[in-house]
């Protein structure tokens, strides 16, 4: 009888140590899916950095009120996100957003601006071109004027990816360059300075070349040829395509045995190509009020910071005289 009580309070025990046991084996795995859950989340959010316009990034940071300038005075399309530092969502943008300002590259100017920490930036954005930044992030592109008036504002409402970036920007840029044919390249050609023509597969031109035809406007003549044309084609000596030529200023295609320059790089970079081009465009005016270029305002800074220098260094060397 007395075996009996051992053997069945031994039996109790032992179910008690297996229902200990399994109670401690669901909480650890209650615990081992809440820290999964934890860590899926914590991997799937961006981390936070407050500037875009680190160094080597194509993006430029407007922290002052007056850098709007470097958009109102462009011949270039600007592409400007106004964000605020810790939003999930600008954090999720800001890596297309780099993706596409390094394929626009020298093409399209992206710029960012922090609601938060440079306010009055923000605010000078909204004042002058008459939106509201209802929510972050907001992406506004501003499309140049040929007449060079205050450019058109448009607030950019499509997919927050690269591609349809890169997409919608080449379709507002600037285009100065011409649709040749064969029926109407004697009378383009014989406009005054050197040409460059493009006979390519596309049915329009591509950004590279409208980007130049910006740059480089009234200084050189820039012409399209689709595919289709073979009459224009074969008068190039054009056996594949793409094809780019400068006609020298002064010279006739098909005249005297002229062969035009020919692009023979495999490069096809905004750089590579305006080094193929630059040596031909029409010297660029000294005098250039309007452009609103960096360069022609740094040479401006400079010309009246050297003057008082040498208004005192005058004075100096007359007081010496007497």
């Amino acid at each position: 009888m007395l075996q009996q009580q051992q053997q069945q309070q031994q039996q109790q025990r032992q179910r008690q140590r297996q229902r200990q046991q399994h109670s401690c084996r669901r909480a650890a795995g209650r615990v081992s899916l809440i820290a999964v859950v934890l860590f899926l989340a914590a991997s799937s959010v961006p981390s936070v950095e407050a500037k875009w316009g680190r160094t080597g990034s194509e993006i430029v940071d407007f922290t002052k009120s007056s850098h709007i300038k470097k958009v109102t005075n462009s011949p270039y399309v600007w592409i400007v996100a106004l964000y605020r530092d810790g939003c999930g969502y600008c954090e999720l943008l800001k890596p297309e957003f780099e993706k596409a300002s390094g394929k626009m590259r020298k093409m399209v100017g992206f710029g960012a601006v922090d609601v938060v920490t440079h306010p009055h930036a923000a605010a000078k954005f909204q004042e002058e071109y008459n939106f509201k930044v209802d929510g972050v992030p907001t992406i506004v592109v501003f499309k140049p004027k040929p007449d060079g008036s205050r450019p058109e504002r448009i607030i950019y409402k499509y997919e927050r990816k690269s591609k349809a970036m890169v997409k919608f920007l080449s379709e507002q840029m600037p285009d100065y360059v011409a649709r040749v044919t064969a029926g109407s390249y004697d009378t383009w050609e014989a406009k005054p300075g050197a040409k460059v023509v493009l006979f390519s597969k596309k049915k329009e031109a591509p950004s590279a070349l409208k980007a130049l035809s910006t740059k480089y406007r009234q200084r050189l003549s820039f012409g399209f040829v689709d595919e289709d044309d073979k009459k224009l084609a074969e008068k190039f000596g054009v056996k594949e395509l793409p094809a780019l030529f400068v006609v020298e200023k002064g010279k006739s295609v098909g005249n005297s045995d002229y062969a035009p320059l020919k692009y023979s790089k495999s490069s096809v970079t905004v750089t590579a190509l305006e080094f193929f081009i630059m040596d031909h465009a029409v010297a660029k005016p000294d005098s250039d009020g309007g452009s609103g270029s960096d360069s022609g305002g740094e040479k401006k800074k400079e010309k009246k910071k050297d003057k008082p220098k040498d208004e005192k260094k005058t004075k100096e060397e007359g007081q010496t005289e007497r």
